[in-house]
């Protein structure tokens, strides 16, 4: 973990603002935040308060709580940090065939297959096989994701985000993303039946029950897979609207052990490696290790887990946390290490956040603007390599904030560098605005209870961040 160091210009963010903009007529100028609970805090790293609006209260931020899962990730692991994956195998080898079963031992990677082809590793550890002479193996391909214990969602989540390519779970061997991908096509009129078919990758030991229909025009997909832990069946219910072309909806997959079990045993198979088939289960003691492939290093993860607010890199990397710090990965392991690295950070007596998750995916988690304001100040100046600074997105350029902030001149907006955070009633974004010629300002601005549409409420938030950074 990196030293800590206080910074004593940082406690001007608890102080209410004396200069800055007018956050009451700012917010008060747009109708959408009507009844809305708005929190604005906005600083200099020097000691200038610009903005401070109910900062000190508590806010569900939605994906803006991936900031104190980077923030902590780096911390704690360190950018470098990578997940290993085991080959191992069980039994006698002689003339070429393996008595036993080969097993693949997860170490919670969270980039196998994902987003790319799967053959590059696959390729790898063929390799380890034929090193010790395998050309057929007897038993079979077992994937064992036991390093991760505890339950797969997070117990806090809706239970249709859970069967949501966004809510998929987290376990010691994961495939793909975790991710389940169907190509289906709207039928004629509202009412009528779906064409369905499961595309890659397969699951054949699933039953898939189609309780779904086409829905009226402009309604979009409105499908949910609802699932339900080691059971093999699964119900796929809502709407597909009529008039939308053909497309792959994507849902969670449960059993992501089983899968890369089944396509790596396919893999051999279709190289002249006969093997007996495929399973999930422990590795025993007196399996032999024959290979170790590596991730990616984490500051490679978090660049896609920031920008795109990829909630399954973040529950990964939240549950990392605490498979590192107390040798568990369940979800009260995980709250009690991300909590237990914050608190080193010092930001009392500010309110401490409260944590149910590392993607923000839960309404239950809690955090002020002035936590965040007080956490991005201590990243700019102790983030060493600077690798938090990278993984956020650039307004107006990639990520979740590709078009916002476009009513800035094109310089300003390159220099706002920010997260974003949305479900039903929440917009928030936090960030820096790092112009070259003037000190930085870092900014959190949160809105919880809204009635509104998420592109006004991300008009009204733009608004107020552009005052913010033109006021100064």
């Amino acid at each position: 973990m990196k030293k800590v160091i206080c910074l004593v210009a940082l406690v001007a963010a608890v102080l209410p603002a004396t200069a800055g903009i007018n956050v009451d007529r700012c917010i008060g100028a747009h109708n959408e935040l009507n009844g809305a609970y708005v929190g604005v805090c906005a600083y200099t790293p020097d000691g200038d308060t610009l903005a401070f609006h109910n900062a000190g209260a508590l806010f569900v931020p939605a994906s803006n709580m991936k900031l104190l899962t980077t923030a902590s990730a780096l911390e704690y692991l360190g950018d470098g940090y990578r997940y290993p994956t085991v080959l191992a195998v069980s039994g006698k080898i002689e003339d070429g065939v393996l008595d036993g079963d080969v097993f693949i031992r997860g170490g919670g990677d969270p980039t196998l297959a994902y987003p790319d082809s799967p053959d590059t590793v696959f390729a790898f550890w063929m390799e380890m096989l034929r090193s010790r002479g395998i050309s057929e193996i007897r038993g079979r391909v077992i994937g064992d994701g036991e390093s991760f214990g505890g339950m797969n969602e997070n117990p806090h989540w809706e239970i249709a985000d859970a069967g949501t390519y966004y809510g998929t779970g987290v376990t010691g061997l994961q495939f793909a993303g975790n991710i389940l991908n169907f190509n289906v096509q709207a039928g004629a009129c509202p009412g009528d039946s779906l064409k369905i078919k499961q595309a890659y990758p397969d699951t054949p030991w699933m039953n898939f029950i189609y309780d779904c229909t086409t829905g009226s025009e402009g309604t979009g997909d409105r499908l949910y897979l609802y699932t339900v832990e080691y059971s093999d069946n699964a119900v796929l219910r809502g709407t597909f609207a009529a008039g939308q072309r053909q497309r792959t909806v994507r849902c969670s997959n449960k059993n992501p052990e089983m899968t890369c079990a089944r396509e790596f045993a396919r893999y051999l198979l279709a190289r002249g490696i006969n093997v007996g088939g495929f399973s999930t289960g422990r590795t025993p003691e007196e399996a032999v290790e024959i290979g170790v492939t590596l991730s990616c290093p984490l500051r490679d993860i978090l660049v896609p887990l920031m920008r795109e607010s990829d909630n399954f890199l973040a529950e990964t990397v939240f549950r990392t946390l605490g498979k590192e710090r107390f040798g568990d990965s369940g979800y009260e392991s995980s709250i009690r290490a991300e909590r237990m690295i914050l608190d080193s950070l010092g930001f009392a007596p500010v309110a401490a956040p409260v944590i149910t998750d590392g993607s923000g995916l839960s309404s239950t988690n809690l955090v002020s603007p002035e936590y965040i304001c007080r956490l991005l100040g201590y990243m700019l100046q102790n983030d060493g390599t600077g690798t938090f600074l990278e993984c956020l997105p650039t307004a107006g350029e990639n990520g979740t904030v590709a078009d916002f902030l476009t009513n800035l001149p094109e310089s300003a907006r390159k220099s706002v560098h920010l997260k974003s955070g949305t479900m039903s009633g929440v917009k928030c974004y936090s960030g820096y605005y790092l112009p070259g010629n003037s000190s930085p300002v870092i900014f959190s601005v949160m809105i919880n209870h809204a009635n509104a549409s998420s592109y006004r409420l991300s008009k009204a938030a733009a608004d107020i961040i552009t005052s913010i950074i033109s006021g100064r």
